[in-house]
């Protein structure tokens, strides 16, 4: 698996945490469902970070890995260590 693949399913499990994570307390466990994931890189120059629930839908833009992780899980920033370089600069 390449560097870019791992990322991307990285990135798909920790947005499915962070959807049923935040969604658990709310709906009951046979209500959940996860249909689809849509996993793009934000441009270098892109500004700011959003993080909007649409209906049915979560969308997040500008969001690191290392964000992801730390919604999902309810962590706090310095609760997590290592990992790749990229894992708290690319969005």
């Amino acid at each position: 698996m390449s560097g870019r693949e791992t990322m991307r399913t990285i990135c798909a499990v920790t947005l499915v945490a962070v959807v049923t994570g935040g969604v658990h307390a709310q709906y009951p466990a046979a209500a959940l469902k996860f249909e689809v994931v849509s996993i793009h890189s934000a441009p270098p120059d892109a500004r700011g970070m959003g993080l909007s629930p649409r209906g049915s839908r979560l969308q997040i833009r500008n969001a690191t890995l290392k964000f992801l992780i730390q919604v999902g899980w309810n962590l706090q920033d310095f609760s997590i260590s290592g990992g790749p370089s990229w894992l708290d600069g690319r969005r």
